[in-house]
């Protein structure tokens, strides 16, 4: 018999079967059917394979268990079909003689299989290596991409490689690829898709894109951004970290990769919050340069700035009055720079506003009881190159309360003024004589809305309120005994908190003139010229008499004084003045400067003192065109400039019909107080503080009323502060009284807007 495997070749155990067929024929024996029996078996692994569909004729057997099957059939040729889901079919002829009792065959069935190549969709290239999954079977692609796979149907097949989203095939899809009998006719192409991760990285603060900036996932796969900013990434696993870094902004990473097609980055520049202060004080330094290469700032009021610099940048720190000091910055996100000091470095600034105060007066006291001046520039700085000796410092600022510090290191130091406005009452040099009425108005002032005093020590008659040491004031006996201690109301009105002005009446000075007539004006006879109250003047042109007077503001300023006040800054205006005689000729331009010239020289020796220095002028003096002097040498243009505060004698009792365009002025005390003011303010930059009347005159009674519409009209055009006079020191209390201007002002409606006069 013949061994009949997949290949149609006959096995001996068919050969036995032949010939006991044979030996059935030889004896005679002729049957009717014949027996057709087999086993089917896997031809991997010889396992006999149960299920298998055979076809014989018209009958259909599945095999047992064990893989046999048997049935019978007449003698005849027959057609044989083996076959399973999961193998190749067999197909053969069996012819059955008559003389066959038993035809018996073995079946090797053949795995399906499935053969199909792995390729890139990006690159159009084979995939190495690609795991291929088909039900319980599994492969890799080879070198060239491919892969065999034994199959079964109903089941999907799964291409999975990394870097590649993993690939579904159907099973419908598989099955098309093989023809009924389980043979597969065509390979399949499977192409994967590499997962690719796109974005674009911008800087943080500007939102530009960022190029060259290095991009990495779980640092096998990495690449930099290009000039948009942009990037991509292929064939990337889940579950990397997504990084990225950059030599001038800080590094982002921790993004976990999930799969996402895109991935934007926004990175914090490398910036350093800088805070730069004193070494010894630990005081905040401001206007502190910051520089790092091509980059710089500045430091704020509270020492900070911020920079933008690369790790290993150099990092350099000026400021005036300190060592440079560099440092290499290391990343930190904040960073302070300690200075040392080698000058003292003084910002100057308005305690209410913070703004700088340009051309402040500082005075600086070393060894001894004369400062030197520094004038602050016009950001409120100013510099003291060698701070070692330095005890102390003060400032004068037109404005202001005078501060002064002490000083115990050196470095910057950050000064703030308050801001301080005069609202003062005259007290007569005779009252001086009577402590009573001197305690009842340093109390007026204290229980009021006022604050200053402006009290007579050189007097009309140029009588002195202190026993002055100078030889010239003892000479002409200038001193008047019996007035109080100026040194005790001093210390009154300090312990009240009251601001102290000393008035100084200057050139109509009788003492002097009738002990030194030489110093003396003259009328053209050589008589000593004398003026309707028939007190003699100085010579405004004599040094000595200019010498004499600053010389008692000295001494007053010593004395402790706020403040000094001259008086009479002028020539003699009073009954007959034409051809008066001086040491130099009269003219508009000696007289004016003769007042200039005086003016600059007691400035130059009060801005040594404590003591501010102001100046009365007549009411009508800024009404005048700066071309006249009115004779009398004073102008605005001549004394403002060398003054803190100017007081123009703004009280309408002195002003005639016709100024300021009024037919009274007397009954017009808001619009010559305001117009007074403004027109001062508009001929110098200088603080106006004007005098107001505080007194009825010819009838016009002046009372609370005309006394607010006053000092409203001085604060509509722009003082800086006020002054009442009344020369017998009366005061109203009830004009002073707080809360009282306050309630009128919210009532009152200036001349301008329909109010009254």
């Amino acid at each position: 018999m013949l061994r009949i495997d997949m290949h149609h070749h006959f096995s001996a155990r068919w050969m036995i079967g032949l010939v006991l067929l044979s030996f059935m024929s030889l004896s005679g024996c002729q049957p009717l059917t014949c027996t057709v029996a087999g086993i089917v078996r896997d031809a991997q692994n010889l396992s006999p394979i149960a299920g298998a569909q055979v076809r014989i004729a018209d009958k259909a057997l599945t095999t047992g268990p064990d893989g046999r099957f048997e049935t019978t059939v007449p003698p005849g040729t027959y057609q044989v079909v083996i076959s399973t889901a999961h193998h190749v079919s067999e197909t053969f002829t069996a012819i059955i003689s008559k003389s066959t009792l038993r035809y018996e065959r073995e079946a090797l069935l053949t795995r399906r299989k499935l053969r199909g190549a792995i390729t890139d969709s990006r690159a159009d290239r084979p995939v190495v290596g690609a795991q291929i999954t088909h039900s319980q079977g599994r492969t890799n692609s080879d070198a060239e991409g491919r892969f065999d796979l034994m199959v079964s149907p109903g089941a999907s097949l799964r291409v999975a490689s990394p870097g590649y989203l993993p690939v579904e095939v159907p099973h419908v899809v598989i099955e098309a690829s093989f023809n009924p009998a389980g043979t597969q006719v065509r390979p399949i192409t499977v192409t994967l898709t590499p997962r690719v991760l796109t974005g674009t990285v911008v800087d943080a603060e500007t939102g530009r894109p960022i190029s060259e900036v290095l991009v990495s996932v779980a640092s096998s796969h990495s690449t930099y951004t290009d000039a948009d900013g942009h990037y991509e990434l292929a064939y990337l696993e889940p579950y990397g970290v997504i990084s990225f870094t950059h030599e001038a902004y800080r590094p982002l990473s921790g993004i976990t990769y999930y799969g996402q097609a895109s991935q934007d980055a926004r990175l914090e520049p490398w910036r350093v919050e800088l805070r730069v202060v004193d070494l010894t004080s630990g005081e905040a330094l401001s206007q502190a340069t910051v520089q790092s290469e091509e980059l710089a700032a500045q430091t704020d009021a509270s020492g900070r700035a911020s920079l933008r610099l690369k790790p290993g940048a150099p990092l350099t720190v000026t400021l005036a009055g300190y060592r440079p000091t560099t440092r290499i910055y290391e990343g930190q996100p904040a960073l302070t720079i300690a200075l040392q000091p080698t000058r003292i470095v003084g910002l100057l600034r308005d305690q209410a506003t913070g703004k700088p105060l340009p051309e402040a007066l500082v005075q600086v006291y070393r060894e001894g009881p004369i400062p030197t001046l520094l004038r602050a520039d016009a950001e409120g700085r100013f510099v003291i190159e060698d701070g070692s000796a330095v005890r102390s410092l003060a400032v004068k600022m037109p404005g202001y309360r005078r501060l002064s510090v002490p000083i115990t290191r050196t470095g910057q130091i950050n000064l703030s003024l308050a801001p301080f406005e005069v609202h003062g009452i005259y007290i007569p040099f005779g009252l001086l004589t009577v402590p009573k009425v001197i305690t009842e108005l340093l109390t007026l002032v204290d229980e009021s809305e006022l604050n200053a005093v402006v009290v007579d020590v050189k007097s009309d008659r140029a009588r002195l309120a202190w026993p002055s040491e100078l030889p010239l004031a003892q000479e002409i006996k200038a001193y008047q005994p019996d007035v109080m201690d100026l040194r005790k109301f001093l210390k009154a009105c300090q312990a009240r908190g009251i601001y102290t002005i000393a008035r100084m009446v200057i050139f109509k000075d009788n003492l002097l003139a009738q002990k030194h007539p030489e110093w003396a004006v003259k009328r053209t006879d050589g008589q000593i010229y004398l003026d309707l109250e028939d007190l003699a003047w100085v010579d405004p042109f004599r040094q000595e008499v200019r010498d004499y007077n600053i010389a008692l503001a000295l001494e007053v300023a010593a004395m402790g004084f706020d403040e000094i006040q001259f008086d009479y800054l002028r020539f003699p205006s009073d009954g007959q003045i034409k051809g008066l005689v001086y040491s130099r000729e009269s003219t508009f331009e000696s007289r004016t400067a003769a007042m200039a010239e005086f003016c600059a020289q007691a400035r130059q020796a009060l801005d040594l003192t404590p003591a501010f220095f102001s100046a009365d002028v007549f009411g009508l003096t800024p009404l005048v065109e700066p071309s006249t002097d009115m004779g009398i040498g004073q102008r605005i243009e001549d004394i403002a400039p060398h003054v803190d505060y100017i007081s123009p004698m703004a009280y309408p009792a002195t002003y005639i019909s016709g100024n300021l365009g009024l037919e009274n002025p007397l009954v017009h005390p808001y619009e010559v107080v305001y117009g007074t003011v403004s027109k001062l303010r508009e001929r110098a930059k200088v603080k106006v503080r004007p005098w107001l009347q505080a007194y009825s005159w010819r009838g016009v009674n002046y009372g609370t009323t005309e006394l607010f519409k006053q000092r409203r009209a001085a604060e509509d055009a722009g003082s800086c502060g006020w002054l009442y006079w009344n020369a017998a020191g009366r005061y109203r209390p009830e004009a002073f009284k707080p809360g009282a201007y306050e309630e009128f002002s919210k009532a009152f409606k200036p001349p301008s807007e329909g109010g009254s006069p």
